[in-house]
């Protein structure tokens, strides 16, 4: 049948034992129901015949059905959660697609339709499929749980400080229907179980929340508890990737560190040469355009010489900021993602940040203050060497009429 005339047909059946049927006179054996119908016997009798193929009227108004006969789509039939919990085969590979019904549930009937979502009301549905995988799922992993006893319904866990620790279960627990959702707990479990480390420490939160239960109660306490010890076991988990984590970034960061230093002091001896050859260079350009201070040709050739150096000089410098400005986004970015995902530890690499951010900004400070000598050595010389070029023009001119009045002073007296 379709989804929707299946749900009517259910519907209909569920008002059929809230109304018409003598609750009292419920009588199973593990497959036949037997009840009294009360009221409006023949058609009803059509409508179970609707829901089951095997539908037997008896005398005295009962009538007799067989629970696992039921012929809608992916619809099964409990009497009651007892039922429900035996049969688990039955609806265990299509639980979310499937509709199921218990027929007594504390004088009540439960319904869960097809994709239903978790309800409290319906708790010991929903979490009996999540308790009975959750078993099959820690059973099956040998990182937990190296020994399984099916027939005493144990298995053991093995602790590093505790040794063996025997835990119990049931595969039927009433009390699964007073208990949170398991699914999302579940599913965080599993999530979890992909790394050993957090394996060992659930071994361990288990051991020390439940070992004062009894044995046969343990799974259910963790079933119970799990959020709990989900949250106790990421929280030692965390700690523990958190200092693995620290010495890994901190061997890292030793790494780097030295590197940043290392670029550093390349750039300091880039810068120091320049230093010490600023002086050196000025003092001879000065001292040579001072000895040939009446030749302005050559007076020209010493300044665009200066030139060449003063450009080539500002270009080194130039190299040594961009190679200053390059480590400082790298120290930028290296700092931003200690900070952002290792906040925790930052204070530990503060130290170290402020020594290489100290030495860049000296640095940076110090390229920048020769620039400008650089450029102010330049303008001095290029002023100094016009002024020789113009003297020494107005020197030679000076020297030219003198002569030029010797020369007529001596031909004034031979006339005489």
């Amino acid at each position: 049948m379709e989804n929707a005339n299946s749900k009517t047909v259910i519907d209909n059946f569920i008002k059929l034992f809230s109304n018409d049927i003598d609750l009292n006179s419920f009588e199973y054996n593990g497959s036949l129901l037997i009840f009294v119908c009360q009221n409006n016997f023949s058609s009803n009798t059509d409508l179970l015949k609707q829901v089951f193929s095997e539908v037997n009227t008896l005398v005295q108004n009962k009538i007799e059905i067989k629970l696992s006969s039921c012929i809608l789509e992916n619809t099964f039939f409990y009497f009651d959660t007892e039922d429900y919990f035996r049969k688990y085969d039955d609806y265990s590979t299509n639980f979310n697609n499937s509709n199921i019904v218990i027929l007594k549930n504390n004088e009540s009937i439960i319904f869960k339709e097809k994709n239903e979502l978790y309800s409290q009301s319906k708790a010991v549905l929903f979490n009996f499929i999540q308790y009975r995988e959750l078993i099959n799922f820690l059973i099956s992993k040998n990182e937990f749980t190296p020994y399984h006893n099916e027939i005493n319904k144990q298995f053991v866990i093995i602790s590093k400080e505790n040794g063996a620790f025997h835990i119990g279960y049931s595969l039927q627990d009433i009390r699964l229907s007073l208990i949170e959702d398991l699914e999302p707990l579940f599913n965080e479990l599993k999530k979890g179980f992909t790394n050993k480390e957090y394996v060992q420490f659930f071994k361990e939160i288990i051991i020390s929340g439940i070992h004062q239960i009894d044995i046969k109660d343990r799974f259910f306490e963790i079933a119970k508890s799990l959020k709990l010890l989900l949250n106790l076991t990421e929280r030692d988990y965390e700690n523990y990737v958190l200092d693995f984590a620290f010495d890994k970034i901190k061997s890292k960061f030793k790494e780097e560190r030295n590197k940043y230093f290392e670029s550093l002091e390349k750039n300091i001896e880039i810068v120091s040469k320049q230093v010490i050859s600023f002086p050196l260079t000025f003092g001879a350009t000065a001292f040579a355009s001072y000895q040939v201070k009446d030749k302005p040709w050559i007076l020209a050739l010493i300044v665009l010489a200066y030139l060449l150096y003063t450009i080539i000089a500002f270009k080194v410098l130039s190299m040594a900021s961009y190679n200053i400005q390059c480590l400082r986004l790298d120290v930028k970015k290296e700092e931003d993602e200690i900070k952002g995902s290792y906040g925790k530890i930052f204070d530990d690499f503060k130290d170290d940040f402020t020594k290489i951010w100290t030495k860049i900004i000296k640095l940076e400070n110090l390229v920048s203050t020769l620039k400008c000598v650089l450029a102010f050595l330049l303008i001095s010389f290029t002023i100094y060497s016009g002024y020789q070029i113009f003297n020494s023009n107005s020197i030679d001119k000076q020297e030219k009429i003198s002569v030029e009045t010797e020369n007529i002073n001596i031909i004034v007296k031979e006339k005489k």
